[in-house]
């Protein structure tokens, strides 16, 4: 007889059934539309630009939030003006940074320096594209150490390629003048370059002679060696941008959830400490005080001192409300004959 076994449901690996689990629901890539990319005086791009400058925020669609952040931006453009002249005389490479400095003059390298004209030193713009060309695509950090370290002190690079030839230039800027990028050979220390090895090899493969060694890269080692803004411009748009970013901090740890006090620290809206029995009886008024017959009555002023001996037991509590009597009916004056006769007359009855 043949034994029919169920077979289970097959179970996949971290993921619930439904409706327990529920499909991660990604948001899904823009694709980019014709309003994206359109020149800005397209006739379509011009009627969406005024229907969205009509429409409330509320109403406006993807296509004209698109053409309004536009049409902002590139008025923003026209406003603003260029930090940095792009001279026309300048090769492609150079006016595109230039150009991309100009509108963003917080990123100009700080060992790059500025005339009075508002116009970059086209020779540290030659070495800094230099110094990024010839650095490898990986550890690039450790190789520019290593390469500015070479030109920090004046006549190391000649000392430390001293019987070597080095290739004649091609080319009045370094930049045109590389041959090769560095390459890191396999088990190399890619933290550490050796620097005769490294001065020979930008003799041969990269365009370094002795006098551009003395005249360009050594004035811009020790400036990149200092560490500061050399154009004016680019120092003010940095102190422009960090100003930005204190003031972000700042608001972001003022606007932060309120403190919340800690297991030691009180809270405001405990209920106050009682007030103890020495002071309740201190401040409150005590009866009998204006009494004539009495008359007036001092108060102790030290109303917490604690008696060195308990009372004795055959002594009447008092009651802390009541004042205490200090006088007995002798010392009143009281005349008491009255009374003894009386006593002795019911005795005689």
């Amino acid at each position: 007889m043949t034994r029919l076994v169920a077979s289970l449901p097959a179970s996949i690996p971290g993921v619930l059934p439904h409706p327990l689990g529920k499909t991660a629901a990604l948001p899904t890539a823009h694709t980019r539309q014709w309003f994206d990319d359109c020149p800005l005086d397209d006739p379509r791009f011009v009627e969406l630009a005024e229907q969205a400058a009509t429409m409330l925020f509320k109403e406006r669609t993807l296509a004209h939030h698109v053409a309004n952040k536009r049409k902002r931006q590139h008025r923003k453009r026209e406003t603003t003006t260029d930090a940095f002249i792009v001279e026309a005389t300048l090769p492609p490479e150079l006016a595109y940074w230039v150009s991309h400095w100009a509108r963003n003059p917080a990123g100009v390298p700080k060992p790059i320096r500025e005339d009075e004209f508002g116009r970059l030193d086209i020779g540290d713009l030659d070495v800094w594209l230099w110094s990024r060309t010839v650095a490898p695509d990986t550890h690039k950090d450790a190789f520019i150490t290593s390469l500015w370290s070479i030109f920090l002190t004046i006549g190391r690079w000649e000392e430390l390629v001293d019987g070597a030839n080095w290739a004649l230039p091609v080319a009045d800027h370094l930049r045109n003048n590389i041959l090769a990028r560095w390459a890191w050979q396999d088990g190399s220390d890619m933290s550490h370059v050796d620097p005769s090895l490294l001065a020979r090899w930008l003799g041969t493969h990269a365009g370094v002679t002795p006098d551009r060694a003395r005249d360009f890269l050594e004035p811009y080692a020790r400036r990149h060696e200092r560490d500061v803004y050399y154009s004016h411009t680019a120092q003010a748009a940095h102190n422009r941008v960090q100003s930005k970013r204190d003031w972000k901090t700042l608001m972001a740890s003022t606007e932060g959830p309120a403190a919340t006090p800690s297991a030691g620290e009180p809270s405001s809206s405990a209920p106050t400490h009682s007030v103890g029995l020495a002071a309740r009886l201190s401040a409150a008024p005590v009866p009998g005080a204006a009494s004539p017959a009495h008359g007036p009555m001092a108060v102790d002023a030290d109303t917490t001192a604690v008696p060195s001996a308990p009372l004795p037991p055959t002594s009447t509590p008092m009651d802390v409300d009541d004042a205490p009597v200090t006088s007995t009916a002798g010392d009143v004056g009281m005349d008491m004959s009255d009374i003894y006769q009386g006593n002795d007359a019911s005795s005689n009855v």
